[in-house]
């Protein structure tokens, strides 16, 4: 019996939104949609369409094109606008994928409660663009990105623009929505900048004008960092409220952030940041989540949610977390039935090693230890991204070695086979390349053999479609033409542009994904120059999957 069964499961944060479904057709949702209603989910976030609910309002609310323009991103860029962190990257966006993508939410919509989703909107909050007037500036997001600014909660602009605004979401979507997301502070803005008790006050008419718009709508806040603020909080009606508590502690403690009092919240996993493509997870952590609904703050308790940045590796944790949420024990054999349509104790074995070591993390960190072949050049590399791990490899690389080879072993066809075998290979090829990097300065026959590790990864990544970067791109531009084949390139590499995507830039490599393609044409390339090495290309990698992954072996052992 499943003791979660009238909780909430809400799926999505806004950056799982832009990471891993920026460019998604009808063709890449529907599959995902059925996978939501297959495991219970009934809440959802739906940002496609917001584009076009701001250029209705701003233009019914007199600004030009060019101002309209110059706020709405791209889509690989729309999380962080709609968290209020950033405006106008990767624009102007054309009208006709303005159109499109409105077109598209309006379909999730309709889509989602076919299935008994109810979708998350966007709320109006008191954002709008830096350029308004008489609107208090909010700074920079990352000491890079001007961020929108937010109206003043007492002005008669604020509620006709929140009236105007709900109108327009109505017109778009097709619907009256339940839920509304929306975000104050997000990591960061300058709340200093209001008079004392307008935050609060600020609390109090975004919800008072939700419900004037929307009779008994909830307004889903994240909890991220020191969001939402106390002040915030303190003006909030619990019967309309719902903290979503991201937590990136994937050790099995059984503690969490819970500083909510009376208002209604959700555990959310977030075991993923920027789509990292690292083996990761909290295996422990989710077949014990009873521990939460039965912990602190159990009478406002609610339910759980899958808020994971990138949702497109380690789907053995994802097992876990599904069954655990719908009462029952997570199986390996019968992953491996499901998976593979086998039974085999040999991948069982390989599965359980794994659930042992990178999908049992014993330590809070903010995601995987990060794959030093995508790190910025340096003969000492502790993370690739700003705010990755910096302590090492939390168990023996060499057991996950035995796991690879027992892969190897119980070798079969099919794609969630090879897909799954490109991730272990890779995590062994990731594990050795740390150990090994120390050993390079000074070192040629070491440099090589570090380049010839980058460039096994990138054979490997071409036997996977989830794994190879021509193909996404071959989606971003069906999708969105050139213009979102670079943005997308942006966002797994760089993720700024211009200057702000110099070395100094905290967002630099904060997705860094091991794809085909991006491994030897970026980050072969980057280390090559670095080393004033180049590696011979005579040498030919095997073309079969089997005699790659022996020869991988060989290398790591």
């Amino acid at each position: 019996m499943n003791v979660f069964a009238s909780l909430l499961l809400v799926a999505y944060n806004y950056c799982t939104l832009s990471y891993t479904m920026a460019f998604w057709s009808k063709a890449e949702w529907e599959p995902e949609l059925d996978r939501l209603q297959r495991h219970g989910f009934n809440v959802a976030l739906v940002t496609a369409g917001l584009p076009k609910v701001w250029e209705l309002t701003l233009k019914e609310l007199g600004y030009d094109d060019e101002a309209i323009r110059a706020f709405i991103p791209d889509e690989a860029a729309a999380a962080w606008w709609n968290m209020g962190n950033l405006e106008g990257l990767g624009g102007p966006v054309p009208p006709e994928r303005i159109e499109r993508d409105a077109e598209l939410g309006r379909w999730l919509c309709a889509e989602m409660r076919k299935r008994g989703i109810e979708p998350i909107l966007q709320g109006f909050t008191g954002l709008v663009p830096a350029c308004t007037e008489g609107a208090i500036a909010q700074g920079h997001w990352c000491c890079i990105y001007e961020r929108p600014a937010i109206l003043d909660p007492a002005s008669e602009r604020f509620d006709e623009f929140a009236r105007v605004w709900y109108g327009n979401l109505e017109k778009v979507y097709g619907i009256k929505p339940k839920y509304l997301g929306g975000d104050l502070f997000h990591e960061g803005g300058i709340a200093d900048a209001f008079e004392p008790g307008a935050i609060t006050e600020a609390a109090r008419k975004v919800q008072r004008l939700q419900q004037e718009a929307f009779p008994g709508v909830t307004w889903v806040l994240q909890s991220w960092q020191d969001s939402p603020r106390p002040e915030i909080r303190a003006g909030l009606d619990p019967r309309f409220t719902l903290i979503e508590v991201l937590d990136k502690d994937m050790s099995n403690r059984g503690e969490y952030d819970y500083r909510f009092g009376e208002l209604p919240w959700v555990w959310c996993e977030v075991m993923n940041f920027g789509g990292n493509t690292g083996l990761y997870g909290g295996v422990k952590r989710f077949e014990n989540l009873d521990k939460i609904a039965n912990g602190k703050g159990k009478e406002s308790f609610r339910g759980f949610g899958m808020l994971s940045e990138g949702l497109e590796t380690n789907d053995f944790c994802y097992y876990v977390f599904f069954k655990s949420v719908a009462g029952e024990k997570a199986s390996i054999a019968d992953y491996v039935r499901e998976r593979y349509g086998v039974e085999d104790p040999r991948l069982e074995q390989a599965l359980g090693i794994i659930a042992r070591t990178a999908w049992d993390c014993r330590r809070k960190q903010e995601g995987c230890v990060e794959n030093v072949m995508c790190a910025v050049p340096a003969w000492e590399v502790r993370n690739v991204s700003a705010w990755g791990p910096r302590t090492g490899t939390p168990y023996d690389r060499r057991a996950l070695v035995r796991a690879a080879e027992l892969y190897l072993a119980s070798y079969r066809e099919g794609e969630n086979f090879r897909n799954d075998m490109t991730e272990i290979f890779m995590q062994v090829l990731a594990d050795k390349a740390r150990e090994l990097l120390p050993e390079t300065q000074g070192d040629r026959a070491k440099q090589l053999e570090f380049l010839r590790l980058i460039a096994m990864a990138d054979k490997l990544a071409g036997f996977s479609d989830n794994w190879r970067l021509d193909r996404k791109l071959d989606r971003t531009r069906t999708q969105a033409g050139r213009d979102g084949a670079k943005g997308y390139l942006r966002m797994i590499t760089t993720w700024a542009e211009g200057e702000a995507a110099g070395e100094a830039s905290g967002l630099r490599d904060y997705a860094h994904r091991a794809y085909h393609g991006l491994l030897s044409a970026y980050y072969l390339a980057r280390w090559e120059k670095f080393f004033g090495v180049r590696l011979e290309r005579e040498e030919e990698l095997p073309d079969d999957l089997r005699e790659l992954a022996a020869t991988i072996l060989e290398a790591v052992r």
